[in-house]
């Protein structure tokens, strides 16, 4: 998958589903000074905890947003939250089919006549690596949550 699809991909499950940008524990900023993204560790009390341990305000953080010194990239798009944008994204679909998911991760289909089959590509059945992010898994999986977004 290409950096563009990915891209467009991921803004696509943040967008239908908002949570995933809200200012909490685990979501990851960008500074400008930064190479590399960070995670919030901890909002308590008024006070944001950044990397280092470092303790800012709620407002001074929000300020350095507005003024673009900080952004905010927001949490990992896990399972749960592609499943989630994908029963956004289909509500006022007419199509003849439910996603489902076993407990191995593999995808599949469940149609109104009540069969169902799993989902493959020419060589294997598609399958989310349970434990990781959308970044981290496999292609052919980050494609298909594309198709079925689309």
């Amino acid at each position: 998958m290409n950096n563009t699809d990915y891209t467009a991909t991921e803004k696509k499950i943040r967008d239908l589903v908002p949570r995933l940008k809200e200012l909490s524990f685990g979501c990851e900023y960008i500074g400008k000074q930064m190479k590399s993204p960070s995670k919030i560790h901890c909002i308590f009390r008024g006070y944001v905890q950044l990397v280092g341990k470092i303790d800012i305000k709620v407002e001074e953080f929000h300020d350095k947003l507005n003024r673009g010194v900080y952004k905010i990239i927001g949490h990992p798009i896990r399972l749960e939250d592609v499943l989630e944008a994908y029963r956004e994204h289909k509500k006022d679909s007419l199509e003849e089919f439910e996603l489902i998911v076993d407990a191995c991760g593999t995808f599949g289909f469940v149609y109104a006549d009540g069969t169902h089959e799993w989902a493959k590509t020419d060589t294997a059945q598609l399958v989310w690596a349970t434990g990781k992010d959308f970044s981290q898994q496999r292609d052919e999986t980050k494609m298909f949550i594309r198709d079925l977004l689309k």
